[in-house]
């Protein structure tokens, strides 16, 4: 393989490199996989590239075995097409077989994605290219255009964007239409402004939204997608929703269908034309009909080594042959509604015995069963600090909530209600990239090549960076 001899400018729109090309490039866009390069119309203004969404293509260079010697980026419209003239290809590859995978982008530099099993892949291509002396060859291919709902453009210039556009979130395959006459209504909430919180954990079961006083949906848990710390409700669309004035209402239920929260209520103004809303309820802790007054509970789940999973994680004790125990965990937890207060032993309540330690850390011994509990406490927002210690070593830390996974600050908790106790994750703690001397495992023998540790609980784990490791 021929190193690259040549520096080029990141994106080519014209000649940058004095070197001749290996070959060159001609492409077109089609609305329709079916249609091939003949049939495509010649791109001979950039306008055509515009209104497709398609910014600039990345052309990669590889050998037939699959090395790559090339990648660049050109302007979807280059200079050369206003010519009607190809554009240059990378220079002096060695005489050989090469493919190319071209890749259009979005303004934002990103791709779009192709799914593994889609034949009929949006702005993307391949082709092969002969090199070799004296000849130049011209490699012509096609672009499937990107959907309108896809393309980052406002298509039906109405203000609205792909996904805000009334008719792509009615339809995202379809396109963008000013005609789509409808309500769109796109709702997501969050339950004691917190992303764990689900309705079980506030003695719920389910929501109803109520347009005008009439029901137009009955939702429980496994209806709400969790996106981005919010849970987004289904897209509500009609076509029935006279102009004038409108009050869209949400309220949370119970089992015996008594109301937990005070309804939440939107107002809009219906016109003559479509109309999409994006809608947040936000129910506060000052929403609910009483004060929500629950207990926390919790299990810590200590994560032994770098992504160990659930059930890998630790019962109280290390993973060396002598199983140390895990003396003490450390929980700090803030009451985040009233200006980060900690919440010292006797405010916790908790279901073991507990000792208040300095800057607001309440000890309490490591146990297995039953879950850690706190007296019931009003709601409110709080989360939580937790640390686990042996022989006064701080071995785990960065608590973070299971499902919700790492997240800026600390992790936020949950009122029990309904729910089961919620899990916390704790990882090992490292300093100048080992776990401390106290809550190491095992010493890495660099002269024992064979399966297995004997330092280890489990003599098949190997040591790896002082733990004992699958």
């Amino acid at each position: 393989m021929a190193p690259r001899a040549f520096a080029c400018v990141a994106l080519l729109g014209a000649a940058a490199c004095t070197a001749e090309p290996s070959y060159q490039l001609q492409w077109r866009i089609v609305d329709t996989p079916e249609l091939g390069y003949d049939q495509a119309a010649e791109l001979v203004a950039i306008d055509q590239c515009a209104r497709t969404g398609i910014v600039k293509l990345e052309v990669t260079t590889r050998t037939a075995g699959g090395t790559e010697v090339d990648v660049r980026r050109y302007p979807c419209f280059p200079g050369a097409f206003a010519d009607g003239q190809p554009t240059d290809g990378p220079p002096e590859l060695e005489p050989g077989e090469y493919v190319l995978d071209v890749v259009g982008l979005r303004r934002t530099d990103e791709p779009w994605v192709c799914a593994e099993d889609d034949l009929d892949c949006v702005a993307q291509a391949s082709a092969t290219v002969t090199v070799s002396e004296g000849s130049l060859p011209t490699v012509s291919f096609v672009l499937l255009r990107p959907p309108e709902c896809d393309d980052g453009v406002d298509n039906d210039k109405d203000g609205r964007v792909d996904g805000k556009d009334p008719a792509c979130a009615l339809d995202p395959t379809g396109p963008e239409s000013a005609e789509a006459e409808q309500l769109i209504l796109d709702m997501r909430m969050r339950l004691l402004e917190s992303p764990v919180v689900e309705l079980a954990n506030v003695n719920a079961n389910r929501v109803e939204l109520t347009l005008d006083g009439e029901t137009i949906q009955v939702l429980t848990q496994n209806d709400l997608s969790f996106v981005e710390g919010w849970y987004e409700l289904p897209l509500y669309s009609s076509d029935q929703v006279e102009p004038g004035s409108h009050t869209l209402a949400l309220v949370a239920y119970d089992l015996a269908g008594v109301a937990r929260t005070e309804p939440l209520t939107f107002e809009f103004e219906m016109g003559e034309s479509a109309l999409y809303s994006l809608i947040d309820f936000e129910v506060s802790a000052d929403r609910f009909v009483e004060p929500l007054v629950e207990p926390l509970s919790l299990f810590a789940n200590l994560l032994p080594y770098p992504d160990a999973t659930l059930g890998s994680a630790l019962i109280c004790e290390l993973n060396d042959a002598a199983a140390t125990p895990i003396d003490q965990v450390r929980l700090r937890v803030r009451d985040t509604a009233a200006g980060d207060a900690f919440l010292d032993a006797a405010a916790l309540g908790l279901n073991v015995t507990a000792e208040d330690l300095a800057e607001g850390w309440v000890g309490l011994p490591c146990t297995i069963a039953p879950a850690l509990a706190s007296a019931p406490l009003t709601w409110g927002n709080y989360a939580v600090e937790a640390e686990a210690y042996v022989g006064g070593a701080r071995c785990f830390a960065d608590a973070r909530d299971h499902e919700l996974g790492p997240t800026e600050g600390l992790a936020p908790l949950a009122p029990l209600g309904l729910d089961s106790p919620q899990l916390i994750d704790l990882e090992r703690v490292y300093v100048d990239e080992a776990p401390p001397e106290g809550c190491r495992e095992c010493t890495p023998d660099a002269d024992d090549d064979g399966p297995g540790d004997d330092e280890c609980a489990n003599p098949a784990h190997e040591c790896v960076n002082f733990l004992c490791v699958p």
